[in-house]
């Protein structure tokens, strides 16, 4: 019974963050990540370079020299690079790395080449302009509002001296040729690096199609645009603000910005989200509004051959059964007729028979305490003919809950431990109707029967709160990402959560980046870095 309960539970849960997330985001969110997260990142994954700078040049002419099939290649040596990020404010961020490798293979005359060489340094500068247009709330997805990254400088610089050419098995290194070799490579780098330019334009154009698709749908009654980038020398920090058109209203209902308060800091996270509570209530609101309606015995699958209950759920839901403790439907349909019970949170079922309806609603509470009242409707319908359903009651509930949580991590175990008290549980309104006549009897004493019952299960509502251990929350396995002290801290209007992150070097043929149409895929080469210590000190 209470995995039951708890699967429906979760199921809820992730029905309404689905349908906020996707439908109608009426909210705020901060996201914050900090330097020393990227840096580590970095100098853990720093044969990711040779991905980005590995380039098919065809022919090549250097000096007296034609090579073919040239493929340029940007590398790492094992523990004998350093990096480097810093964070400009209210600019952007810069990267360099020092001590780096080059290799240029190829065929010269037939003959396999090889032309190798340090890289002294290599400096990247990415800016960030933040939009100066007012908000776009025409549209599902304010494209306009996205940051725009661009390489705003960059150098390479080489060390000639290292240059070596192997060509046919002999090593050719005469003066002319070195000079000439070190003009075409810096020139062939500061040409690579236009590709990556051209990467991380393209990386821009995903998230603004993605995100444009994904809200472009007829359901989603909001707009949804970025706010600025902020750029600390500890962290950077972006935030999303949105909208959502009451149905009674024109216009768009924008949230104010002091809502949400500061992002805190916080030396052991890697990273932090805060989001206030219209995220779960816009939801609420898109689902209220869309009267889209859900069968219990869909729910139940009593129609799926491969649901080993479903026979059964069929037997208990069926007119004599029922029947032995609610007698009228019994006395009005008689013999063994099935019912279902076609349920909402929407308005659509009682729109016309209830004067007053809104929407279900969420509040966080200091204390790490919420309350939520959550409308709903049924139908009770019989099957009267084979196809043929008749309504015989409708019910709308208002059931009003309010509970503590709290939520303790175990970085030993990676498992998440809930833990909760219900403070209040009870039915603040229910309605039953017999087509459009109110059954006012029926109705009070349900009501009394309803809240009678929710006492005594407030005791079961416990052991649903005390969840099992659950994992923690998994990052794509193959970024080398896994979470660390993960925190959840509930306040009045909103939630702030927190983690920090074990960093390991990234697994071989990681396709997290493919749907930007990025080939991540790395042939084994001889890279793998080490972070200097003054970075491993910040961790």
């Amino acid at each position: 019974k209470n995995t039951c309960m708890r699967s429906i539970a979760f199921t809820l849960c992730f029905v309404l963050m689905l349908a906020c997330f996707t439908e109608a985001i009426d909210s705020q969110i901060n996201f914050r990540i900090y330097r020393k997260t990227l840096q580590d990142i970095v100098d853990k994954n720093a044969p990711l370079i040779s991905d980005y700078t590995k380039a098919d040049l065809g022919t090549v002419d250097i000096g007296d020299i034609t090579v073919e099939d040239a493929m340029l290649n940007i590398f790492t040596e094992e523990n004998e690079f350093e990096s480097s990020i810093k964070f400009i404010a209210d600019e952007g961020f810069q990267l360099s790395i020092d001590d780096l490798l080059f290799e240029l293979t190829g065929k010269v005359d037939g003959k396999d080449s090889v032309l190798r060489g340090d890289v002294e340094s290599l400096f990247v500068k990415l800016s960030v302009k933040n939009s100066e247009k007012e908000r776009d709330t025409s549209v599902r997805f304010d494209a306009g509002s996205l940051p725009q990254l661009d390489i705003s400088d960059y150098s390479v610089k080489t060390k000639s001296e290292t240059f070596k050419w192997t060509i046919g098995g002999e090593e050719k290194n005469d003066a002319s040729l070195i000079k000439a070799t070190s003009v075409w490579i810096d020139a062939a780098i500061q040409a690579n690096m236009g590709m990556i330019k051209i990467i991380v334009n393209s990386a821009q154009t995903y998230v603004a199609d993605y995100l444009t698709s994904t809200v472009d749908e007829d359901t989603f009654r909001g707009s949804l645009s970025f706010t600025k980038i902020i750029f600390n020398e500890e962290y950077a920090q972006l935030g999303l603000t949105s909208s959502f058109k009451d149905e009674g209203d024109e216009h768009f209902v924008e949230r104010s910005d002091k809502d949400l308060p500061e992002v805190t800091d916080d030396e052991n996270a890697a990273v932090q989200i805060l989001f206030d509570e219209n995220i779960i209530n816009s939801g609420l609101h898109s689902a209220f509004h869309a009267d889209g309606e859900f069968g219990l015995r869909d729910i139940l699958g009593t129609e799926d051959p491969d649901n080993e209950y479903a026979d059964m759920f069929k037997a208990v839901l069926l007119t004599n059964v029922v029947g032995q403790g609610w007698k009228e439907i019994q006395d009005e349909y008689g013999g063994s007729k099935r019912i279902d019970a076609r349920c909402s949170f929407g308005k659509g079922l009682f729109k016309d028979l209830i004067k007053k309806l809104e929407p279900s609603k969420v509040r966080f509470l200091e204390g790490s305490e919420i309350d939520f009242t959550l409308g709903f409707g049924c139908s009770v319908v019989v099957e009267k003919e084979v196809g043929v359903w008749d309504p015989f009651r409708s019910f709308y509930a208002e059931l009003y809950a309010k509970l503590s949580l709290g939520i303790n991590s175990n970085d030993a175990t990676k498992m998440l431990q809930f833990e909760g008290d219900v403070k209040d549980l009870k039915a603040k309104r229910i309605k039953i109707f017999k087509k459009s006549d109110p059954m006012v009897v029926e109705e009070t004493t349900l009501t009394m029967m309803v809240n009678l019952g929710l006492g005594m299960a407030k005791s079961q509502a416990q052991t649903l709160l005390d969840i099992p251990q659950i994992g923690y929350p998994t990052i794509k396995r193959c970024t080398g990402l896994v979470l660390s002290n993960p925190s959840v801290v509930i306040e009045e209007g909103f939630v702030s959560l927190s983690t920090d992150l074990d960093v390991s070097p990234a697994q071989k043929g990681c396709d997290i980046f493919d749907n930007m149409g990025f080939n991540i895929s790395r042939e084994d080469h001889p890279t793998r870095s080490k972070a200097k210590e003054e970075h491993t000190d910040d961790l």
